[in-house]
């Protein structure tokens, strides 16, 4: 149950952050969108990891990036190519400085995970050092790892925000979404805080529920996290992408 309502809460949040984003200026609103755009995501994983569900936060965050490069790209292609081809086109168009931005910084996750696991296999396999060492050599590896990530983030708000606005200018332009706020900057900001507070606890609970849920149905939790908590936090997300992709509009997570 939790499972499904925070699928539902996450379309509320969403509608949140767009509204608040619709009623403060273009760079701001696009930051605000861009940050909050995996909060739910972030919320469970957090979660996880406060409970101590280590192995299940690894396979989630190995889930997510498999999740937007396999299936939300496959199926992007897929939605897209048969609107092309309904409307007796051969060829479905789309940005590829933008394109190749995204692929990058997916691929750049995926060396971040790998490097940590494959210090370890290389030291376990050709050398004889102490495991609390090892350890250590790990976990400040995995710190220089974040602190990349988050300066790569950093840098990739700048390039989206400022140096090539026009490219995501011109693909906001093709959405057949509304641009106009439905409720002021008060109401909006209301609901953002309202939604998070019930999407962490229903986060809560989902988190709680892993142990026995596993234990029961006989489900491990790698496939919980890499496949179920995934769905869940990326749900709303992928589902606007597909819609946009069957009408032939470029967008890209």
């Amino acid at each position: 149950m939790n499972f499904l309502a925070i699928i539902s809460l996450g379309k509320l949040l969403e509608f949140a952050v767009n509204e608040l984003s619709y009623n403060v200026n273009e760079t701001l609103g696009g930051m605000l969108n861009m940050t909050f755009n995996n909060l739910v995501e972030l919320i469970i994983t957090i979660l996880a990891l406060v409970n101590s569900q280590i192995r299940v936060v690894q396979a989630a965050v190995l889930g997510s990036i498999f999740f937007h490069i396999l299936l939300t790209f496959g199926s992007c292609f897929l939605f897209g190519g048969i609107y092309i081809l309904k409307n007796r086109k051969f060829e479905q168009e789309f940005d590829s400085t933008v394109a190749q931005m995204s692929s990058s910084l997916m691929t750049l996750a995926c060396i971040t995970l790998a490097l940590p696991a494959s210090f370890s296999i290389f030291i376990d396999n050709n050398f004889n050092i102490p495991i609390v060492k090892i350890d250590n050599n790990l976990l400040h590896i995995s710190y220089g790892t974040s602190i990349v990530l988050l300066v790569i983030y950093v840098l990739y708000l700048y390039f989206k925000l400022k140096t090539h606005k026009r490219l995501y200018k011109t693909l906001s332009k093709n959405e057949k979404e509304e641009n106009e706020a439905h409720i002021n900057i008060i109401a909006s900001l209301i609901l953002l805080i309202v939604m998070t507070v019930i999407v962490i606890f229903s986060a809560i609970f989902l988190i709680k529920s892993i142990d026995g849920v596993a234990t029961s149905h006989g489900i491990s939790k790698t496939f919980i996290g890499m496949i179920l908590l995934p769905i869940a936090g990326n749900s709303v997300k992928v589902l606007r992408t597909l819609i946009l992709s069957s009408e032939n509009i470029a967008f890209f997570l």
